[in-house]
């Protein structure tokens, strides 16, 4: 069931003009994944008073890629018990899914830029189970409210950077998967 209070508080964000206010406000609201994709997608084709853009990268450690050895271990290994190189292909694929890191970022602007906010997580934050806060699936958020960073700045390093930058200083926001 869809929960309207929770919508206004998650959209009260983008009215809040104070940094302590922002973060006690912060502390009680929990963003929903319709809602947010609901905001995204208006902001992002021009049917919300905010636009969006919107970049989503995944980091893979690049000793944990199968190289033509491994895709030949697997391959030739056939049916029954891995020989030593297949086991070591095989780990490969097991640690690449504890390691890799997929994060999206989404920044949300007024048309001259004087207001930004900065959504960003990675799958380890929005999932239910291992979740690295006290308080589970979450969303960080930093905005216009934070002078030493800029919105150029942030988006610039989030999306060049491969191992997939965020901010250390930002805002956690309950996240709930409906």
């Amino acid at each position: 069931m869809h929960d309207e209070n929770q919508t206004r508080n998650f959209h009260r964000i983008f009215l809040i003009d104070s940094k302590k206010e922002l973060k006690k406000h912060c502390k009680d609201t929990i963003i929903s994944k319709r809602d947010f994709s609901k905001l995204v997608f208006s902001a992002t084709y021009g049917k919300a008073r905010i636009n969006c853009m919107s970049h989503y990268d995944t980091f893979e450690p690049e000793h944990l890629r199968l190289n033509e050895l491994d895709h030949k271990a697997i391959a030739n290994n056939g049916v029954g018990s891995f020989k030593p190189n297949t086991k070591k292909s095989v780990n490969k694929i097991t640690q690449m899914f504890e390691d890799r890191k997929i994060s999206a970022g989404h920044l949300f602007y007024n048309n001259d830029f004087s207001r930004w906010y900065f959504f960003y997580f990675d799958q380890r934050d929005v999932s239910k189970e291992n979740n690295n806060w006290k308080c589970g699936s979450h969303v960080h958020l930093i905005n216009w409210l934070w002078p030493t960073f800029n919105s150029f700045g942030i988006w610039k390093d989030f999306v060049s950077d491969k191992k997939c930058p965020r901010p250390s200083s930002g805002l956690h926001i309950r996240f709930i998967d409906t």
